[in-house]
């Protein structure tokens, strides 16, 4: 999650909120998002092919 950290004013927002003498390098949430729904799922079948009954 580094990507908002490239941005040269959120860089300077987030060096000025560490007190300026330190040099952000990477940005990590931790916790929980909001929840979404899932996302769709191919059916199976569409995956696997049937089983060749001579195989058995």
């Amino acid at each position: 999650m580094s990507q908002p950290i490239e941005v040269r004013q959120t860089h300077a927002d987030l060096r000025r909120s560490l007190g300026g003498s330190i040099v952000p390098q990477t940005v990590l949430r931790i916790g929980f998002g909001h929840p979404t729904p899932p996302s769709p799922r191919r059916d199976i079948t569409d995956l696997l092919p049937e089983p060749d009954p001579s195989r058995t």
